[in-house]
């Protein structure tokens, strides 16, 4: 750390630095709230001072050149450079052009007229990306139309209009605003943070409290990194901390419908996806579940029976329950109305709603006392009834001068679920509020209208919304918004089967629009749902391992080109599809239509379903039926899956470790990452890593494995099936660790062997397979 008189600069990483400005030097030692888990400053690689008094601060990746002036930081007293070539990295007032993007609040109302196409650039004064840059402000939402010689609200002008038809105002105004706001990586190789104007954190009340700096101070952080994307988010994780790992029962299918079933719907729907071999791990109780229309916390027990009870018999079926909640304003005739009021110290300020119902929302979560009401009396009492976590459907009331009131409202209900169940891992399912909000997984994008358009749009959003941090994104699979009951089968089939290659697969429609597959009356939608959910589920322990390799890294589960292959110039305008890891590739098809033009990265493909083999590098057109969706695994990749199963949360018995041979003298290493899958026991170390590597040799296939941590609390696999595509091999041998016996499963086109374990031990185990004729 280096200081001046009003400027300070603070070394935290080879490629992330501090810089600070203040009048009267009076500088911030306690953290933000959004860059909350900065790390103690190391020291830079060299300090020099010239004798011009211009400071010199170099790391392995920058050279920081400050000449101070007493003025704020300018480009004439400022400069950042590369500390080998000597070129400009940074200036004050530089504009990035190049910026890779980051993710709106939301993508409410978004439809083909409003489709985000192209980043913003990236400034001095663009710091949190949040509710601010949400893309209702793009396009203006609130702003009457009658401002642009038309009638109506925007939102209806261009849903009934065609882009052509639209009034020249309103047009310009979509051009100027409907683009994704800036991320942490650019093609610049830097990124520019502002966290000036955030609030802190008081050490001694663990609270927010303001800066109490003047208008011309300055705390500004400076990610360098070229094209070392990961790195980036690796600092990124550094210095706001890292995303919790999610429950394991969050990965399997999510069912969401407004306005929601009663019990006796929902009861029937669980055995219908019973009946019909089809998983189900999440229960979406939308508004309907409480009293009071938009708001209240009063179990409607007309709709909703002896709630408890029904929450008591999900979790006997291992299914869990959230309940949208919208949190501005508690209505007077909530039972809990009174109470509420008492604990928090407020006079209330009675206003009424459309629907006339009556509230007080005169209550801000940024006030201590209130938040701690706000939460103990109106949320715990439901918890404890055995709801699971919370769907928050919007902001709390706050101090918007303060701090974004989303993500302060994440924060209060964040908090408050891990000091109450501290022994099960926090989670929430809310609107992102921009830098940092990756520590409140998970986020939901909104209410859209069911196009093709918004599809596509969904994927885009997901790749841009990973490069800050925020990987777990949950969309309205099939949409919001529809003209009719049922959906096109082809938009239906296509929008699930994008669910099932994101992070969160989650139903869901408005008014009464059917998202569940029997309602089709089509064999082949039944027969292509349960295609699609089998092999997601079948992937849980690959999807599971992407968890928690992001919550280690900053990695999203869906990378885009740029970021996992950052040397690929062609990936850099492909947006449409994306590497699900480091080895699993997915091109949804997003467009009407059986085929799918595509362009693989470079290496060597298979389709995951057909089997087919492609070279990478190259446009292609695909030819997919309606029960196909194009995913491929790189040649060469151990993929780890498990059994299908019913329930995401169980964990399995049974790994299978699939490999589709690269050649002779090719190698892969992959590492499972296995706990308990909903305490927080990992935290302290309760959780197995089970390394698998595979060597291929003229002679044939050897795979090896075994435990590199071990916590004997959490259940290792008893079976390991070994399955190798394309070829015929005969076993070799099994050596090492607790064999019992393999049985050999082998087809024409595969070699698969059964391997049963007493247990996969620190003791390397290995399987040998041999090319030949098979005896």
């Amino acid at each position: 750390m280096k200081g001046f008189e009003n400027a300070r600069f603070s070394c935290i990483s080879s490629g992330l630095v501090r810089m600070e400005y203040d009048p009267e030097g009076r500088f911030e030692d306690r953290k933000s709230v959004r860059a909350l888990a900065r790390p103690e400053a190391i020291p830079f690689l060299e300090e020099e001072v010239r004798d011009d008094g211009t400071l010199l601060l170099r790391t392995e990746k920058l050279e920081i050149h400050y000449k101070p002036d007493g003025r704020p930081f300018h480009s004439g007293n400022l400069k950042v450079h590369h500390p080998h070539s000597g070129d400009l990295i940074w200036t004050p007032g530089q504009v990035d052009e190049e910026n890779l993007g980051g993710a709106h609040m939301s993508m409410d109302a978004v439809q083909r007229g409003i489709i985000a196409e192209g980043v913003h650039p990236a400034t001095d004064a663009y710091h949190v990306n949040d509710h601010m840059f949400c893309l209702w402000a793009y396009k203006g939402w609130g702003i009457e139309a009658a401002n642009y010689d038309a009638s109506g609200s925007l939102e209806q002008v261009i849903a009934e209009n065609k882009d052509e038809d639209l009034p020249a105002g309103i047009l310009k105004l979509l051009q100027e605003r409907r683009k994704y706001p800036p991320g942490i990586l650019s093609r610049a190789g830097y990124f520019l943070y502002n966290d000036s104007e955030q609030p802190v954190i008081d050490p001694e009340t663990n609270w927010l409290t303001p800066r109490g700096a003047g208008d011309e101070a300055l705390d500004l952080y400076l990610f360098v990194y070229g094209n070392d994307f990961k790195e980036a988010l690796a600092d990124y994780i550094a210095l706001f901390g890292p995303a919790p790992m999610p429950p394991r029962y969050s990965l399997g299918l999510w069912y969401s419908r407004y306005p929601t079933f009663n019990r006796e719907g929902l009861e029937e729907l669980i055995s219908e996806f019973s009946k019909r071999d089809l998983p189900l791990d999440v229960l979406v109780l939308d508004l309907e579940w409480h009293q009071h229309g938009w708001i209240g916390w009063d179990w409607d027990e007309s709709h909703i029976p002896n709630p408890k009870q029904f929450l008591d018999e999900l979790h006997a079926q291992s299914i869990y329950t959230t309940l949208n909640l919208h949190p501005k304003g508690v209505p007077i005739a909530d039972s809990r109305y009174q109470d509420f009021i008492d604990a928090a110290g407020i006079d209330p300020v009675v206003e009424e709603r459309p629907d006339g119902v009556k509230f007080a929302g005169n209550y801000e979560l940024t006030e201590e006392r209130h938040a701690a009401a706000f939460m103990d009396v109106l949320h715990k009492p439901i918890q404890e009834d055995g709801v699971d976590f919370w769907w928050i459907d919007g902001p709390g009331p706050g101090d918007e001068d303060l701090i974004c009131p989303q993500f302060w409202t994440n924060e209060v209900f964040f908090r408050h679920i891990k000091e109450n169940s501290p022994e099960r891992r926090p989670m929430i399912y809310s609107r992102s509020a921009g830098l940092g909000s990756h520590r409140y997984p998970f986020y939901f994008t909104g209410d859209t209208l069911c196009q093709f358009e918004v599809l596509e749009s969904q994927v885009e959003y997901t790749l841009r919304a990973g490069h800050i941090g925020q990987s777990m994104m949950t969309h309205d699979i099939g949409g919001h918004k529809s003209s009719g009951y049922y959906l096109d089968l082809e938009l239906y089939l296509r929008w699930l089967q994008w669910g099932v290659m994101s992070p969160v697969c989650r139903l869901h429609s408005s008014y009464g629009g059917e998202r569940r597959p029997w309602k089709y009356e089509s064999e082949l939608c039944e027969i292509a749902f349960a295609k699609a959910i089998r092999w997601r589920m079948e992937l849980l322990p690959y999807f599971y391992t992407l968890t928690w390799e992001s919550s280690q890294t900053g990695l999203p589960l869906c990378r885009s080109n740029p970021l996992e292959a950052p040397d690929w110039e062609e990936g850099y305008s492909i947006w449409d599809s994306y590497f699900l890891g480091d080895r699993i590739y997915c091109a949804p098809i997003v467009t009407p239509g059986s085929w799918r033009d595509l362009h693989l990265p470079p290496g060597e493909w298979v389709h995951m379903l057909t089997g087919e083999s492609f070279t990478g590098d190259q446009p292609r057109r695909l030819i997919c039926e309606l029960d196909i969706f194009p995913v491929f695994v790189r040649k060469g990749s151990i993929v780890v899956k498990q059994d299908y199963s019913l329930r995401a949360g169980f964990l399995p018995r049974t790994l299978c470790v699939e490999l589709h041979p690269a050649g002779p003298g090719h190698r892969d290493t992959f590492t499972l990452y296995l706990d308990d899958g909903i305490s927080c026991r990992h935290e302290q170390g309760h959780y197995n890593l089970i390394e698998f590597r595979s060597e291929e040799t003229e002679q044939g296939v050897a795979v090896n494995w075994k435990c590199v941590h071990r916590s004997t609390d959490v259940p290792m696999p008893e079976q390991i099936v070994i399955k190798v595509h394309g070829e015929s091999l005969s076993l070799a041998g099994v050596e090492g660790g607790q064999s019992l016996d393999v049985a050999d499963e082998s087809t024409a086109d595969e070699s698969v062997f059964r391997i049963e374990m007493n247990e996969i031990s620190e003791a390397e185990s290995v399987i040998t397979m041999a090319r030949g004729q098979k005896g």
